[in-house]
């Protein structure tokens, strides 16, 4: 069955989407594997300033497309009447997957010296989870970025993981629609 036009467009653009990155980040990387470990700031609707510890595991495909997995924990600090029987110190934990699109680049490069900067990785993920909090479950799904630094090192660099996670949790009121934000600073070891 032919597609229509339409379809046809969106084919394309997705196909054209996919392709730019390899047309001109020239010599791509070769598979590695990222462990990384560190601090999560999470802040939220219903949930206040959390400080989570955080592991995750990322598979760089190439220098583009990695797909990864992360695992915070730690103890929910919320307000007292917060509607939805979340004590405060409940324990947190947030499980979730992600698809990565990246854009390497190098920091303080000029155009005297183009190769003289420091190698970064920008990336876009999406993805989603479950978060566990108290007696409470409820899936996520999230969009978010971050920033990759190379080190001296080849096998270590610093990383920096902005999540906006989206998600409903039951209250005395229904469902409530919570948008957080979660701030990763970790140590990532490359394999």
């Amino acid at each position: 069955m032919p597609l229509d036009s339409a379809k046809q467009w969106r084919v394309k653009t997705l196909i054209l989407f996919c392709l730019i990155p390899w047309i001109f980040c020239g010599e791509l990387k070769a598979k590695t594997l990222e462990l990384s470990t560190g601090a999560n700031f999470y802040t939220g609707d219903l949930l206040r300033s959390s400080t989570l510890g955080n592991a995750s595991i990322t598979y760089h495909f190439n220098d583009i497309f990695w797909i990864g997995s992360d695992f915070s924990a730690g103890s929910a600090h919320t307000d007292r009447d917060n509607g939805a029987g979340i004590l405060a110190d409940d324990a947190l934990y947030i499980l979730g997957g992600a698809l990565y699109w990246n854009l390497p680049a190098l920091l303080d490069a000029t155009i005297e010296l183009p190769r003289s900067g420091i190698s970064a990785d920008f990336y876009t993920a999406i993805g989603g989870g479950n978060l566990w909090v108290g007696r409470l479950s409820t899936p996520f799904g999230f969009i978010g970025g971050g920033l990759n630094i190379d080190t001296p090192l080849k096998w270590l660099s610093i990383k920096f993981d902005l999540k906006n996670i989206f998600y409903a949790l039951e209250n005395t009121k229904g469902k409530s629609f919570n948008s957080d934000l979660g701030l990763s600073i970790d140590t990532s070891f490359n394999f």
